[in-house]
């Protein structure tokens, strides 16, 4: 049954392009299947039938979001029907191409996305696909960056961050990855499907559910044409069951950090209607006001969407077309800690004690799973970030409370991602550092289910130097105590002056204005410190890489690249203990097994933090494959290790017996 139903895709995949080709639309639209696929892992699919040492990422329970499979090349449906029938839910490349398992890579994901007719791989992807410049880039274009990673393009956020869909191996799944940083591409070119019409479908970027256009600054204004939106999912909302909205809409992400009042207004012209909705989801049930010009409500912080949808009359007809919208919000209380809470844009820690009070619920950050400290420990909820700089020796302590049925725990990082996790416990952790720039994450835990269990807590942080330092805050409000805090700060409309604080006129109206005694420690909230800046005596300092000398800075960008013969160890550079072998330029038929796997996390044995300059994870001594890199996929023929060889003869030995999948799946080619 299973070959019959194969044969029946296979040759659905072999029928001709249609003449007009593939546009947006129909290429994100099967990335963000792909993405937002549900599926059930049961016990059978932890193992598979595979034999040696595999074991799949996930546990039993509703997941979503397809595998990362290493060679993988699977439909959805394909994929289903698998996982339904005991094979093991992804792999990597320490595992090798494997039978028993299923899901897709980078490649084979966006080989499915753009339709081909075979899986592609990083190196051979540019026989369907030519160079573009970075400008000329829409949704559904690819970076590229061969013999490592591919991902697809969707768009460019608010603040103009990369937007795009992979298959990652860091998240095991295909996800949609609006977080990263430009820093994420380096090394990559951006590529065109050749059979991609940029006149099929719509040409806006962003705007949809999976794809917000983020509001995180007033007063906002944003012009568009919900005719040219990639997304028409809402048909009616909740707030005004009886009027239609079956045209196409544009979704946008509001993202408030005190309580306030919002105000949408949305114009259109006599030809176009289109109404304004505000959601506390992204969800048409859960519609808070709707008008066709103007919504305003009182709103608590947290995360809202609102919706630009065409009306439709009676007879289903929309009036879909140009628009404008305009967003205000004014505060009702003072905002909280300056940051969004994110890895991006992390909450400062601009003195000791600090103490913090707020929810994971709700949070903006949702992309760690797991830290180094910890890996066996689920934290799969959404996450709060933090930063603070020292720059002297000492000893931190954090402590976290919680209430009933809520699970926050407390992580350590010397870097902003958890890979670099020097401490985690789910209350409290003391832990002696060095000068320089650390992280601290507030994370919801997970249960062996996956059940999350985020909510309100409060955070607790103090700082106790080695070098002796009394603070000077005898007869002083607020201002730096001399040390590593602040004797106090001021609220909104005063001023710090000679550690009092007085009445000030133009402190807290968003404008740093130096001439009128404004600085970091004076007026903190018109004159905050930039991302990787600390203050200090009245100036913003930069300190993210205080102590370090590579590893990311928490800024987008690095504190410096080691030389090829060191890895990154904690922030310092240090020899490697394994051999790093170069991967050659990919050439001939060795160049048809599975490309390198990119973003991967390394496994059991690997140093995480042996990256080498070209971002792969380095091998340690002690590892039986100290002289390759597992699944590399070396091109190069008389490259890599005996290791690396006896695999890449092994799959040829494979090949050439028969012995494969019965679908789609594996070396490009196949």
């Amino acid at each position: 049954m299973r070959r019959a139903v194969c044969l029946v895709a296979a040759l659905a995949m072999l029928a001709p392009q249609t003449a007009w080709g593939l546009g947006s639309a129909a290429i994100l639209a099967h990335a963000k299947d792909y993405a937002q696929h549900t599926w059930p892992m049961g016990s059978k699919n932890v193992k598979g039938w595979c034999s040696g040492s595999y074991k799949s990422d996930y546990s039993p329970g509703p997941q979503k979001g397809v595998p990362y499979d290493w060679g993988g090349f699977d439909t959805i449906a394909g994929f289903d029907e698998d996982i339904a029938d005991g094979y093991g839910a992804g792999s990597h490349s320490w595992h090798g191409v494997l039978e028993c398992t299923t899901g897709v890579d980078c490649s084979g994901f966006v080989s499915r996305c753009w339709e081909t007719t075979k899986k592609y791989g990083t190196a051979t992807i540019n026989e369907v696909s030519h160079s573009i410049s970075k400008g000329e880039m829409l949704g559904g274009d690819a970076w590229n960056k061969p013999g490592s990673h591919i991902v697809l393009w969707v768009g460019k956020s608010a603040d103009g961050g990369p937007i795009f869909y992979e298959a990652s191996g860091s998240a095991s799944k295909v996800r949609l990855n609006s977080a990263a940083s430009w820093s994420y591409l380096e090394g990559y070119s951006p590529i065109r499907y050749d059979d991609f019409d940029q006149q099929t479908g719509p040409t806006m970027i962003g705007g949809t559910v999976s794809a917000p256009i983020v509001i995180s600054a007033f007063p906002f204004h944003h012009e568009a044409d919900t005719t040219k939106s990639a997304s028409d999912v809402f048909d009616t909302y909740s707030c005004a069951a009886g009027t239609g909205e079956k045209g196409p809409e544009v979704v946008y992400k509001v993202e408030l950090v005190s309580n306030g009042t919002l105000v949408a207004t949305v114009s259109d012209s006599s030809s176009v209607d289109v109404d304004v909705q505000l959601l506390k989801t992204p969800s048409s049930a859960d519609c808070i006001a709707r008008d066709d010009t103007t919504v305003k409500a009182s709103l608590s912080a947290g995360t809202y969407w609102l919706v630009v949808d065409s009306w439709s009359d009676s007879s289903g007809i929309s009036y879909g077309g140009k628009y404008a919208l305009d967003v205000t919000f004014s505060n009702q209380a003072p905002p909280l800690q300056p940051g969004s809470g994110t890895f991006s844009n992390p909450i400062p820690i601009e003195g000791f004690p600090f103490h913090d009070e707020r929810t994971t619920s709700g949070a903006l950050s949702d992309v760690a799973n797991a830290y180094a400290c910890a890996p066996e420990k689920g934290e799969k909820g959404p996450e709060v970030v933090y930063r603070f700089t020292v720059t002297v020796a000492g000893k931190v302590k954090a402590t976290v409370v919680d209430g009933s049925g809520v699970d926050v725990d407390l992580h350590l990082l010397w870097a902003p991602e958890p890979s670099a996790c020097l401490a985690r416990h789910d209350t409290k952790f003391e832990v002696a550092i060095e000068p320089g720039t650390y992280w601290i994450v507030a994370d919801t835990w997970s249960d062996s289910d996956g059940d999350e269990y985020p909510g309100p807590y409060a955070l607790d942080v103090s700082f106790a130097s080695d070098t002796p330092c009394v603070p000077a805050c005898a007869g002083k409000q607020c201002g730096w105590n001399g040390c590593w805090g602040w004797c106090g700060t001021c609220k909104s409309g005063e001023l710090c002056q000679a550690g009092v604080c007085v009445s000030s006129n133009t402190c807290g109206d968003g404008k740093c204005e130096p001439l009128d005694g404004e600085k970091c420690d004076t007026c903190f909230p018109d004159c905050p410190c930039g991302c990787g800046q600390t203050c200090l005596s009245g100036v913003c300092a930069l300190t993210a890489c205080a102590g370090r000398n590579c590893g990311p800075d928490g800024c987008g960008g690095y504190c410096g690249q080691c030389a090829e013969t060191d890895y990154c160890d904690k922030g310092t550079c240090a020899p490697l203990s394994g051999t790093l072998p170069k991967i050659e330029p990919c050439e001939g038929p060795a160049c048809e097994s599975p490309e390198n796997e990119g973003d991967r996390p390394p496994p059991e044995g690997w140093d995480e933090d042996a990256i080498s300059p070209d971002g792969w994870p380095a091998i340690v001594v002690e590892d039986p494959r100290k002289t390759s890199r597992a699944g590399s996929g070396s091109c190069s023929s008389s490259a890599g290790s005996a290791g690396g060889g006896a695999m890449l003869l092994a799959l040829l030995a494979i090949a050439a017996l028969g012995v494969k999948r019965d679908r789609l799946k594996g070396k490009a080619g196949e």
